[in-house]
């Protein structure tokens, strides 16, 4: 009889065994796949930075210029 219980807890216990290794390997794909898409996702985020117009009031000022009123 205890060899019958093992064959029926092996069909029983499959379904979470194959929950839990569904669960780390889809963990570990998502990591992968969530570094490259953080690091594509800065990459386009800053050249959209990088191209925006700057601000002209950021201006190195020369104090001994005479058009610059002060």
């Amino acid at each position: 009889m205890a060899g019958s219980q093992d064959i029926f807890d092996s069909i029983v216990m499959a379904d979470e065994r194959f929950h839990g290794e569904g669960y780390r390997e889809g963990y570990e794909e998502g990591s992968s796949l969530g570094v490259m898409e953080g690091r594509q996702h800065g990459t386009l985020h800053g050249a959209k930075i990088g191209s925006e117009p700057k601000d002209e009031g950021l201006r190195i000022i020369d104090w001994n210029d005479p058009e610059i009123p002060l």
